[in-house]
C-alpha cells in the first residue's frame, strides 16, 4: 500500500492511494500459477466535491511444463476504471494462451 500526494499546478494537491497483492503457487514442478491485484484512486485536495478516479485490475496466470523444452501459459486480465470524466465507466478483459518452445543452444567448436 503507498500514498503520494504532489502539487497540480493549479494550486491544490493530488493525493494518490494505491495497493497491490500478489501471490504465486507451485501445485507440482511442472505446474504453477499467480494471481496479482492492484487498486489505486487520486483525489484532487482543496477542490468542492470532485469524483475520485480509480483503477482496478486481476491477473491470473497458470503456467504448464510439458517437455524439458515445451511449456503452455494462459493468462486472464481485467481491469476497471471508475469516476471518469462524466461518470463514466471503462472496462477491459483480456486473454492470453502461449504454447512456447524453447531452441537448444547452437554450440560449434573445432
Amino acid at each position: 500500500a503507498s500514498r503520494q500526494q504532489s502539487p497540480s499546478g493549479a494550486g491544490a494537491v493530488v493525493r494518490s492511494d494505491a495497493l497491490s497483492l500478489n501471490a504465486n503457487h507451485s501445485f507440482s514442478p511442472t505446474l504453477g500459477a499467480s494471481m496479482s491485484y492492484g487498486q489505486s484512486r487520486s483525489s484532487l485536495q482543496g477542490a468542492a466535491g470532485g469524483a475520485q478516479p480509480g483503477q482496478k485490475s486481476l491477473s491470473l496466470s497458470l503456467s504448464q511444463q510439458l517437455a524439458t523444452n515445451l511449456s503452455l501459459q494462459a493468462s486472464y486480465r481485467r481491469s476497471t476504471a471508475d469516476n471518469l470524466a462524466g461518470g463514466q465507466r471503462a472496462r477491459s478483459n483480456s486473454i492470453n494462451v502461449a504454447l512456447n518452445y524453447d531452441w537448444a543452444k547452437l554450440e560449434v567448436s573445432r
